[in-house]
């Protein structure tokens, strides 16, 4: 009981609110991580293409064949993708790369958007690279000679264990590169990331 002028809060009352506060963000933790997980995925994809359209444009600036190089993970770290300026198969020093956070799983994906296959594709970004040629276009070696790449799959990013969320990376043999994420709620499918 309190006496007239005294202020504060009783040990029962703070024990009540710390446990209130508890209580909503033990509810709320699973839905912020989700968000994290989201975030970190969604800027992922943003940064493989952003490395692509990068790559095309340092390609047509240049006007010489640029590749990008893709180095699997190692140790803690994510796996690394970035521009190949010297087309070496590996990323040296001084070429821009962007590191993606470990616990993102990157598949070549032979459908994109809208169910559109291209199938038999072995030089792919994750198995070397991706060369874009001086006129912007994609390219792929055959018999020692470059040509139009006439088959190319698409990138396939999620996080797991939250299978909600999946992005696509996808390059037209014209080279150009967008960015998708297939929705799980109306709307729904899949709808060109900005």
């Amino acid at each position: 009981m309190r006496r007239r002028g005294e202020r504060g809060f009783s040990l029962l009352e703070m024990m009540a609110v710390v446990a209130i506060l508890l209580i909503l963000g033990a509810m709320a933790s699973p839905s912020l991580m989700r968000a994290i997980r989201r975030y970190r995925l969604e800027s992922s994809t943003r940064q493989i293409a952003d490395i692509l359209k990068r790559t095309r444009y340092e390609a047509m600036r240049r006007n010489q064949r640029i590749a990008t190089a893709y180095q699997a993970p190692s140790g803690a770290r994510g796996a690394e993708l970035g521009i190949d300026f010297n087309m070496n198969g590996t990323l040296d020093a001084g070429e821009p790369r962007a590191q993606m956070p470990p616990n993102l799983w990157i598949y070549e994906w032979s459908f994109g958007p809208y169910w559109v296959s291209w199938p038999d594709y072995t030089n792919t970004m994750l198995g070397t690279t991706l060369t874009f040629g001086p006129d912007g276009t994609a390219l792929e070696q055959s018999g020692g000679s470059w040509q139009l790449a006439s088959n190319i799959p698409s990138v396939y990013l999620y996080t797991w264990p939250d299978w909600g969320d999946y992005y696509v990376v996808t390059v037209t043999p014209a080279g150009n590169v967008k960015a998708w994420k297939y929705s799980m709620a109306p709307p729904w499918g899949w709808q060109q990331m900005r």
